[in-house]
């Protein structure tokens, strides 16, 4: 399994340090389901690699933005703007700008509240079993 550090988002570019056997073919930085930019991936040692990818002007806007950085196994034959089936989600990065959206805010509140709840159901179910 491969693991990645992630670096603090700065002067509009992400990205962070990969510990893996080798390189992924390539890696996308997906907004809304789409490949918005490609990654750079350059050695940093052994089974080390550095990823860093410039965020494009255009995941720049008004409420919350959620960012994917994906590896894939693409080629030169893949589609530039999707990533493949299988692919492995490096790190996630959420962009808040201007005036959050009530919306964006309520829905992330509702996630974290049912994740919440599942949590306390499940140790709740070991602890009567044990």
């Amino acid at each position: 399994m491969n693991r990645f550090e992630p670096d603090p988002l700065v002067d509009g570019r992400w990205g962070g340090l990969l510990t893996a056997k080798s390189a992924p073919r390539r890696v996308l930085l997906i907004h809304e389901g789409v490949a918005v930019a490609q990654a750079d991936v350059v050695a940093a040692g052994d089974d080390l690699w550095r990823v860093t990818v410039a965020l494009p002007a255009t995941v720049l806007r008004d409420g919350t933005q959620s960012l994917l950085l994906v590896a894939d196994a693409g080629g030169p034959d893949a589609s530039a703007d999707m990533a493949l089936p299988g692919s492995e989600v490096l790190s996630r990065l959420v962009l808040l700008a201007g005036r959050p959206l009530e919306q964006d805010l309520q829905a992330e509140i509702a996630l974290i509240r049912a994740e919440l709840d599942l949590l306390k159901r499940e140790f709740r179910r070991l602890a009567t079993e044990g």
